[in-house]
């Protein structure tokens, strides 16, 4: 991993937020940037990742969070006008929600992004403890993953599943791209 950026920080810069026609603060609700070395310079030497990170605890209404999260599909999209890679969705529980919880609410979210235009990856992680988590979405894994497994993950699967079809079609894209390279410092 390059870099990882506060999605805050990023889109401070209101010549990025104000071509998407979406409100400030969704945008600063980005939590992470998150910038790969892209080994195979399919677009350029980059892979810039979206990252929007939802807690759950026990306590989380779980019907409120489910059309929360939908709500925000058609939003989460509107990041690949800016050049963005990949839009990555987590969902990080709480260790002290049961797995059967987490597998029903995975499983309509994940219907969800599946019949999104443009390819949302989504994750959904249990905590085991403060470091180590237990995998649930894309795929559930029972072996135990730590926050740089599932960093190397979330590009691996960028890489070979969901970069962003609007970039190889030219136009604005590229040019907010290249705005976003600039706000990363990476022009």
């Amino acid at each position: 991993m390059r870099t990882v950026r506060s999605g805050r920080e990023v889109f401070d810069d209101e010549s990025l937020w104000s071509v998407l026609g979406v409100e400030l603060t969704f945008l600063r609700d980005v939590d992470l940037v998150l910038v790969f070395d892209d080994v195979d310079r399919i677009i350029d030497e980059y892979v810039f990742v979206a990252l929007k990170v939802d807690y759950m605890d026990k306590k989380s209404g779980f019907d409120g969070k489910l059309s929360s999260a939908l709500k925000s599909f058609e939003q989460l999209v509107k990041l690949y006008e800016l050049g963005f890679d990949a839009v990555v969705l987590w969902h990080y529980f709480d260790w002290e929600v049961k797995d059967d919880v987490v597998r029903s609410f995975c499983s309509k979210v994940g219907e969800a992004v599946e019949k999104l235009p443009l390819p949302v990856i989504y994750f959904a992680t249990k905590a085991l403890d403060s470091r180590v988590f237990k995998m649930f979405k894309p795929f559930e894994v029972e072996s135990r993953s730590d926050v740089a497994s599932i960093a190397q993950w979330m590009s691996n699967i960028v890489r070979d599943y969901g970069r962003n079809p609007l970039i190889a079609a030219g136009g604005d894209v590229v040019q907010h791209r290249l705005q976003l390279r600039e706000a990363l410092g990476l022009a």
